[in-house]
């Protein structure tokens, strides 16, 4: 398999929504665009609900894909556009 890319400053994973099934989609398709490979995901219960530890484990593998000076999570002005933004104290 080939190493993981980093993300570029401003990359957008995901936009208007915060519907847990479509943010997993769309981490999902992210990270094996950058060469990540997934855990597996086991369901819990017969309800197919998406586990809270896998989003997590979602969140941290995209944040090991912050370029320098730069973290993974909601924008500041828009809570449902995730993606890749400046850490502020770097910008001063």
């Amino acid at each position: 398999m080939k190493e993981p890319t980093l993300a570029l400053p401003g990359e957008v994973v995901s936009q208007a929504t915060l519907c847990t099934e479509d943010l997993v989609d769309a981490f999902e398709q992210f990270l094996q665009d950058h060469n990540v490979q997934l855990p597996e995901l086991v369901y819990e219960d017969e309800a197919l609900h998406i586990p809270d530890w896998y989003l997590e484990d979602l969140f941290d593998m995209l944040s090991d894909l912050a370029p320098p000076h730069h973290y993974f999570g909601s924008h500041p002005g828009d809570g449902a556009l995730y993606g890749y933004w400046p850490v502020e104290y770097f910008l001063d």
